[in-house]
């Protein structure tokens, strides 16, 4: 099952519990008190499986965005922070968004540099025949003279550390390869999505 495919499950369910808690109840007070609590715990249940999900994939969008903060950051001799915040809003990612929360925004003058220099961003996850799988983020950028350069970080990983959809992806076909384009954004936010 696909993490979109659940979490449609998962909000279903929620639904269900939300209809079921508004529904009358008949018969013995006790039992209306058991069902009522039943309920309240099927939904914790629910949205703590919901939130565990949405937090695995939240860690590999962290991931993925300090790795290109750390690589923009040296490359256009800029801070961290302030390229991680810069990164987060030029590629237009709901879910990196809840990484800055509290955070100042990005300067306007950073964010300016980025379009400029910045030319894609890219992050693919490759699943060789042998060896472990990797997840190589590309930067392609231009350089203050003005010549195309392009940058990559790989970082080895267990296949059961790829995440849910591009395992899903990797299995569901023939290319062991899956690659999101970050910036500049695409329609579905990342090829294949």
């Amino acid at each position: 099952m696909t993490d979109s495919s659940l979490k449609a499950w998962l909000d279903y369910a929620k639904s269900q519990v939300a209809q079921a808690r508004n529904q009358p109840r008949t018969g013995s007070p006790q039992a209306g008190i058991a069902l009522a609590y039943g309920l309240e715990l099927l939904g914790r249940v629910i949205e703590g499986v919901q939130s565990d999900l949405e937090g695995g994939e939240l860690v590999e969008v962290a991931i993925v965005y300090e790795t290109l903060a750390t690589e923009t950051a040296r490359l256009l001799e800029l801070a961290e922070p302030e390229a991680f915040r810069a990164l987060v809003e030029l590629c237009d990612d709901n879910r990196a968004r809840l990484l800055l929360t509290g955070q100042p925004a990005a300067s306007a003058e950073v964010l300016e540099l980025l379009r400029q220099r910045l030319v894609w961003l890219t992050v693919t996850y490759d699943w060789p025949s042998e060896g472990p799988s990797r997840r190589v983020v590309e930067i392609v950028h231009h350089s203050a003279a003005g010549a195309l350069r392009s940058c990559t970080a790989t970082q080895s990983m267990e296949w059961q550390e790829l995440p849910d959809r591009v395992r899903a992806r990797m299995l569901g076909g023939t290319d062991r390869k899956v690659r999101y384009q970050l910036f500049p954004a695409t329609a579905g936010k990342g090829e294949g999505e």
